[in-house]
């Protein structure tokens, strides 16, 4: 990455840490957790009146099971071990995010653009996740057991040691991914293009 890259994602995860950002972060944890709209504190805080940006923001651990979070910016945020177990990230911008270690089961991730995020030691089993964009994802021990990954895009992301038992990738894309370890027994996948894979 270039040090203009880097700069972007420092900006874009430096701005929550002011008092304005800390107390905007409080107010879309309760806005997601009490089931209202967190869009309106986005466009409150962005100044732009953007209603889906939460670019970088701060919810490590934060338990957002069930929440509402489509169509969601959240490119360079950080949800490292976030409990989002049935969560709806369907068309959200994930790209450069860090969620490792972050449960997502049951959650919906489909059409999501996740481009060099770390899905590291996520829990992901029986994720609804058809046409994602994973190019460049790193999700290396990642459980993906029982997920529907139809369509999804994962070339050149880092799949070594991810668990794929049982899941459906009809239709994925696996060029240039790092698949050595990965498990894919009883997994469906029809029209897989690349990577050296035998379910």
């Amino acid at each position: 990455m270039d040090d203009g890259h880097d700069a972007h994602i420092a900006e874009d995860r430096r701005r929550w840490t002011t008092p304005d950002g800390a107390a905007a972060v409080e107010r879309v944890l309760h806005a997601l957790r009490g089931g209202a709209d967190w869009r309106d504190v986005s466009a409150e805080f962005s100044g732009l009146g953007d209603r889906r940006d939460l670019r970088g923001v701060p919810l490590a651990d934060a338990d957002l099971r069930g929440a509402d979070l489509r169509d969601a910016n959240l490119s360079h945020a950080v949800l490292r071990d976030a409990r989002l177990d049935g969560a709806d990230l369907s068309l959200s911008h994930l790209a450069g995010a860090d969620c490792a270690g972050a449960s997502l089961r049951r959650a919906v991730v489909a059409e999501v653009h996740a481009g060099a995020a770390v899905f590291s030691g996520c829990d992901l089993s029986e994720a609804r996740m058809d046409g994602a964009g994973l190019m460049r994802a790193a999700l290396g021990g990642a459980n993906l057991r029982g997920a529907s990954l139809r369509g999804a895009n994962f070339a050149g992301a880092d799949l070594r040691g991810a668990d794929f038992a049982d899941a459906d990738l009809d239709g994925a894309v696996l060029l240039g991914a790092k698949t050595e370890g990965a498990i894919f027994e009883r997994a469906s996948m029809t029209g897989v293009r690349g990577g050296r894979l035998a379910p």
